[in-house]
């Protein structure tokens, strides 16, 4: 719930969020344009994942379309798929994906921001760090369902730092804490 929270927070909450027009909110008034500012304002839990995951699956399915475009020059996805590819083809693709429509290993965010207006690809900025975001969402939710301990341990990490940039420190400080814990004070056969 924290980090359905936070997303929330980094996404929606700011006044900025509203304008870019490919961002968060703009793809949440397109996959339900009645209920866009009741799910805003006053989303509970189970709407904020729901919506999280789908925009995630949307954002991941242009950036599969663009680049299956771009490197095999399908028009879609469904004319990739019905050409059967093989799994070396797919793999290929979606570490391509990875590489170039999420912020992460290898981004060179402040090289970015070094480019003038007219260089830069704002649109591909935020959208890639949206997917960076979102995909830490889905992993966490992944490991915390599945029970995958070590999983979740890997990602604290990370959301610590984005706990702690939306202003929820106490949840940053207790991860922080269960961590130390974790490896430091309590004895190996209750790690």
């Amino acid at each position: 719930m924290a980090a359905a929270d936070a997303i929330w927070r980094i996404l929606i909450t700011p006044d900025d969020a509203r304008v870019d027009h490919a961002g968060f909110m703009k793809i949440i008034g397109q996959l339900r344009p009645d209920d866009s500012l009741r799910l805003v304002s006053n989303a509970k839990f189970r709407e904020r994942h729901d919506l999280i995951r789908h925009v995630l699956i949307l954002l991941l399915l242009d950036a599969w379309r663009v680049e299956v475009h771009k490197r095999l020059g399908f028009a879609t996805l469904d004319e990739w798929a019905a050409s059967k590819p093989g799994l070396e083809e797919v793999e290929d693709v979606a570490q391509a994906v990875i590489q170039e429509y999420v912020e992460g290993e290898g981004a060179d965010v402040w090289a970015d921001q070094e480019k003038s207006a007219g260089q830069r690809d704002k649109v591909k900025e935020n959208t890639s760090r949206v997917l960076n975001y979102l995909l830490l969402y889905e992993e966490l939710s992944y490991a915390m369902n599945a029970g995958d301990i070590g999983r979740v341990e890997t990602v604290l990490a990370p959301w610590v730092c984005i706990f702690r940039a939306v202003g929820k420190h106490k949840y940053a400080t207790h991860m922080l804490r269960f961590v130390h814990a974790l490896h430091l004070v309590h004895p190996p056969g209750l790690r």
